[in-house]
């Protein structure tokens, strides 16, 4: 538990209010909360939490809240980016998710998107992206693509992006 937690919490007990900064902090105080068994608080984070989701706040939001063990508030964020995977794709929040957190949405079956392909361009974006990494080059969550649902899409796309990755080309015929 840390000291902005503690406060946090006095604050809200003492004062009615508490002045969070962040989303992660929201999502710890909403942690002690549950902890504590505070359910007034418990409820007042996730009303905050949950008033602010978009398209911007979603992959954020829901990061914080399943690292905090948050179920309640990660599952209102998950039917969120569910629902509008492509626009919440195309955000930074998304790109700072992790693994597990990523293929829990790549693994249901109520991911709505414009076309499996462009869930495999987003993932690719995702797997490209490395903050911090040494090396620019460096992949990451290879097992992403086990969710992927290659045989929705089209024969042409996969075969051009065969050829563009790895030189290889197909025959027309093998599509």
């Amino acid at each position: 538990v840390s000291a902005v937690q503690v406060k946090g919490l006095l604050d809200w007990i003492y004062l009615g209010t508490t002045d969070v900064r962040s989303t992660h902090e929201l999502m710890m105080l909403g942690k002690l909360a549950d902890v504590l068994d505070v359910q007034a608080l418990h409820e007042r984070v996730r009303q905050h939490a949950l008033k602010g989701l978009n398209d911007d706040t979603c992959a954020e939001t829901m990061q914080s809240a399943h690292d905090a063990g948050l179920t309640e508030i990660n599952e209102e964020c998950l039917a969120y980016a569910l629902k509008r995977f492509d626009a919440v794709a195309k955000t930074d929040g998304f790109l700072a998710l992790s693994e597990d957190v990523l293929a829990l949405l790549l693994a249901s079956d109520r991911l709505e998107s414009s076309s499996e392909e462009a869930v495999y361009e987003h993932v690719l974006r995702w797997m490209h992206y490395t903050p911090g990494s040494p090396s620019p080059n460096a992949i990451r969550g290879t097992e992403l693509l086990r969710h992927l649902r290659f045989p929705l899409m089209d024969g042409q796309y996969l075969a051009l992006e065969i050829h563009q990755k790895t030189g290889a080309s197909l025959n027309n015929q093998d599509c």
